[in-house]
């Protein structure tokens, strides 16, 4: 699964969040690979 590291705004950040989620719950991705995007999510988009 590949996801953008940088949003404009807190919305879409949430979305992607949610995107990453469902990912892991559908069985896309793997725990690891949930961590590691909610973390880069996080790293570049901490002002959100």
């Amino acid at each position: 699964m590949k996801v953008k590291l940088f949003y404009r705004t807190q919305r879409e950040v949430a979305i992607a969040v949610n995107n990453i989620i469902n990912a892991y719950w559908e069985e896309v991705i793997t725990e690891e690979e949930l961590i590691n995007n909610l973390e880069a999510l996080y790293i570049n988009n901490e002002k959100k």
